[in-house]
């Protein structure tokens, strides 16, 4: 899954009058939902969580919203997609999330970016 979502954009080549022309294409990964208002997110933990109880326990503090979709994204990750948009956006400002002892960072995430170039590694934290 990693691999296919790394290659995001292919090229093509063609031959015209005026030489040859790049043509590039957006490819939009398959775990992305155009129609939805996508977020990723990672646990901050070494130890590797059940992604089972994790999805539970995030649509349980959530309030098990309708359309909202949770799928697996490597070791400690997750991609949501939420139908309706306000919902998202209202998970995205209320975070980071504790979760199952841990801190989950969420990004929102753009169908214009490979889910690897995402940036995790930093997140604000009210004290």
């Amino acid at each position: 899954m990693e691999n296919q979502m790394a290659n995001q954009v292919t090229h093509e080549l063609e031959e015209s009058a005026e030489g040859r022309v790049i043509t590039i294409n957006d490819i939009i990964p398959e775990e992305f939902k155009p129609d939805c208002y996508n977020l990723v997110g990672r646990v901050i933990t070494n130890k590797e969580m059940n992604f089972k109880s994790l999805k539970a326990a995030l649509l349980g503090i959530w309030g098990n919203p309708i359309g909202v979709s949770i799928l697996e994204a490597g070791k400690n990750g997750i991609i949501v997609s939420f139908k309706d948009r306000r919902r998202g956006i209202q998970v995205l400002k209320n975070s980071p999330w504790y979760v199952k002892r841990q801190l989950l960072n969420l990004q929102q995430w753009s169908q214009h970016e490979a889910i690897l170039e995402v940036k995790l590694d930093r997140m604000g934290i009210w004290v």
